[in-house]
């Protein structure tokens, strides 16, 4: 019965995208629906950004094994990242009119530094892609007799497919579609839970000192790595195609940012419903200690061995619906920057509509492929997530708000911007190399600084 419920749901989802084709008649369709996105649809879309695997398996895993500390980076970086996009950066993104950041990054510091910047973003999302595969993979193992490596292949091939079909109207009708399955599937799963470990209290009481253990120990480098926890996806997302492409496609300026606002919102409300599960899965001693079990296999483990079928179809719907929300985004962004930004610097294309839309539908496979295989080599959520995220951050974040809020952007700077801060990063993850702080910090820090360097130069050589 699950498993037939959850090939039901994925089929369901399969056909919703198949419909959302019928409204894409060119690229601009595809990518931005026209930004004539309904602010309904624009808040389920951001919602549902992030709340994927990470937040529903690897975070609530992480919450339970080792406390808040552990999860800063998400949910908590990520809701925080809407939060200050909605302050601070929607307004004048929105304003830009293009369709990428990689055009935005072209406009500011020319062709060469925009090719390089899509380059880096779309970097970032194979591991991003491929994480969601990952999590959808352990699902089908879950409730079938199939491997995590075939669970892998089949819903990637879902995903890819709708996306291909119907684009940014695929992603954001379906998104629509799992953010309700979502606040139905866990608040279901939640009240049986709670009733079988005897009330929300005794589930509280029930946890160890270190779980709320909120604030870093009071040494200069502890604040430092508690900060830099915050902001690998708080700061490190927003130069991120996907988060731009969602709110970009709002009808009004007013209502990307307030889609934006309530989006953060429900993420953050709905973040906090696997935490509390990941409790109840230790007091119900499901899984009995720290290192019993891989923190990414918790709540599956709670679900299975405590709930009647109908909740269990609730909860795994839940759980596909925020993978599949975040899978279909996490492939459409960084095929927009090959479509837009990468292809046309290296082929000859067609020119035509036709054309052209065949071109992003045909990086959207591209992006799926490379995501799988990386999906089938590295099985660790967490970490996919927070490789990509950190690399934003170090590379791109800079230029980003220079070019945004700075009356001359330095196309100088820039450059060194991408290329010191990222390097930077990457020698701190050399064997043998161990910065006393978080190696995004310091790749952020060099980004910072080499700008800086680069606008004086400017000045000096004007």
């Amino acid at each position: 019965m699950l498993l037939i419920g959850v090939l039901g749901y994925l089929l369901l989802s399969l056909m919703i995208g198949l419909a959302a084709m019928r409204r894409v008649r060119s690229a601009q369709d595809f990518l931005t629906s026209g930004r004539n996105m309904p602010m309904a649809l624009n808040t389920a879309a951001l919602f549902a950004l992030w709340y994927g695997s990470e937040t529903m398996l690897g975070a609530s895993g992480t919450f339970a094994m080792d406390g808040l500390q552990a999860i800063l980076e998400d949910p908590f970086g990520a809701a925080l990242c809407l939060f200050i996009a909605a302050a601070f950066f929607v307004r004048p993104l929105y304003r830009q009119n293009v369709a990428t950041l990689g055009e935005l990054y072209e406009k500011s510091y020319g062709p060469a530094f925009g090719l390089w910047a899509s380059l880096a973003m779309t970097f970032t999302f194979f591991s991003y892609a491929a994480g969601q595969f990952v999590a959808l993979g352990l699902v089908v193992a879950q409730v079938s007799q199939l491997s995590v490596a075939e669970g892998i292949v089949l819903c990637a091939a879902v995903v890819t497919v709708y996306t291909m079909a119907g684009g940014l109207w695929a992603v954001s009708f379906t998104d629509l579609l799992q953010g309700i399955v979502m606040v139905v599937g866990l608040g279901f799963t939640a009240w049986q839970v709670t009733a079988l470990a005897g009330g929300p209290q005794a589930v509280l009481q029930s946890a160890a000192p270190y779980h709320f253990d909120f604030w870093p120990d009071p040494q200069p480098v502890a604040w430092l790595h508690w900060l830099g926890a915050w902001i690998i996806i708080g700061l490190g997302s927003l130069p991120s195609q996907d988060i731009f492409q969602r709110f970009n496609a709002a009808r009004t300026e007013k209502a990307a940012i307030l889609s934006t606002w309530l989006g953060g919102g429900l993420y953050l409300i709905l973040a906090l419903v696997p935490l509390y599960l990941a409790l109840a899965a230790l007091k119900l001693e499901i899984v009995p200690g720290s290192g019993s079990v891989a923190a990414q296999d918790i709540l599956p483990r709670l679900i299975s061995a405590s709930m009647p079928p109908v909740l269990q179809i609730l909860f795994y719907g839940a759980l596909l619906s925020a993978i599949l929300s975040t899978a279909s985004g996490a492939l459409l962004a960084p095929a927009a920057l090959l479509s837009e930004n990468i292809f046309p610097v290296f082929l000859k294309l067609s020119s035509t509509p036709r054309g052209h839309l065949f071109r992003v539908r045909l990086a959207v496979v591209g992006v799926a492929f490379i995501s799988g295989f990386l999906a089938l080599i590295e099985r660790n959520i967490f970490h996919l997530v927070s490789l990509a995220s950190a690399l934003g951050l170090v590379s791109l974040f800079v230029p980003l708000c220079a070019a945004l809020f700075t009356s001359k952007p330095s196309s100088r700077g820039a450059f060194g911007a991408l290329c010191g801060g990222l390097g930077g990063y990457l020698v701190g993850h050399l064997p043998g190399v161990e910065y006393p702080v978080p190696p995004h910090l310091v790749g952020l820090s060099i980004s910072l600084l080499v700008y800086q360097i680069g606008r004086l130069l400017d000045r000096i050589l004007s």
